[in-house]
């Protein structure tokens, strides 16, 4: 929460602050899993297509591990920052009072895990989405809770 920290201003008060769940990484691994294990099976004519296939998996896998690294999510007493990349990085903002919508979507294993996305759609602009959130549900709460005190 480095870069959030740094950037609040000085009113912010930080209520509650969202980690990206682990499990997301997960897909990444099972693909690549499977393509080494389909390469020990294939002749060497098929080995380049094996190839092929677990290098995307391991870009695939790079990709998730630093999404779960470096994004970082802060509920404030009058915003929702939310930060994501390591070298280009991405900010969103969204002042609490023009919140008008906040969506949780959950696969079965999301709902296992505890892991999920959640939706904060404003007023007349567009939206964060924040993919892989631990307990979403409480993050929900949070925007609700802190969007009900500053109305």
């Amino acid at each position: 929460m480095n870069y959030i920290k740094k950037h609040m201003l000085d009113e912010d008060e930080s209520a509650y602050e969202g980690v990206i769940s682990k499990w997301i990484v997960m897909p990444s691994i099972v693909y690549c899993f499977l393509a080494l294990l389909l390469a020990s099976f294939l002749t060497a004519l098929w080995w380049v297509a094996a190839a092929l296939m677990i290098v995307f998996g391991v870009a695939v896998l790079i990709q998730s591990v630093v999404y779960v690294l470096t994004t970082e999510v802060t509920v404030t007493n009058s915003r929702v920052l939310m930060k994501k990349g390591l070298i280009s990085i991405e900010t969103d903002d969204l002042s609490l009072h023009r919140v008008e919508q906040i969506e949780v979507r959950q696969s079965l294993l999301g709902r296992v895990l505890n892991f999920g996305t959640v939706v904060i759609q404003g007023v007349g602009i567009g939206a964060i989405t924040i993919r892989g959130v631990k307990s979403p549900y409480k993050l929900r709460k949070y925007v609700n809770s802190a969007h009900n005190e500053g109305s």
